[in-house]
């Protein structure tokens, strides 16, 4: 997967109505530590840079880094997307 690729759908994932974006346990208590919403978590998949990746993982995903400044706040966030009958972006960390 291309890195234009990779940004367009996990832009996708953000933007989305439908349920196709998950936080995982890491992900929801980094947010809590670090003061960050779902929403810049949002943002940052839009307008961020990658940073690392795209890369295939053993389980057949694609998973890379965000970067933004959103809020006054330098944000990372580590993604992974599941991509079978539609994309689905999980959040791993932030």
């Amino acid at each position: 997967m291309t890195e234009s690729e990779f940004k367009r759908l996990a832009a996708e994932a953000a933007k989305s109505k439908a349920l196709t974006l998950f936080l995982g346990t890491h992900a929801k208590q980094r947010m809590i530590e670090r003061d960050i919403t779902i929403t810049q978590i949002k943002r940052v998949l839009v307008k961020g840079r990658i940073t690392e990746g795209p890369y295939e993982t053993p389980s057949g995903d694609w998973k890379g880094n965000f970067r933004a400044t959103d809020a006054g706040q330098d944000i990372e966030v580590v993604v992974a997307l599941k991509i079978t009958n539609g994309v689905r972006a999980f959040i791993i960390t932030c």
